[in-house]
């Protein structure tokens, strides 16, 4: 649990460096393979450890 807090909180910095307005965030799954499947039917798009 360590390791997600530490990436999420690398992650929510890089974006505010990068961009004025919060992400929107209209659905998280907790599996690979589902985010996976839904990046391949173009619903949306995925930022994960390089370690997935």
């Amino acid at each position: 649990m360590v390791e997600f807090q530490v990436f999420k909180a690398a992650l929510d910095n890089w974006w505010m460096d990068n961009y004025s307005e919060p992400p929107f965030i209209g659905i998280k799954v907790d599996k690979v393979d589902t985010c996976r499947e839904m990046i391949i039917n173009g619903l949306g798009y995925a930022i994960v450890p390089s370690s997935l």
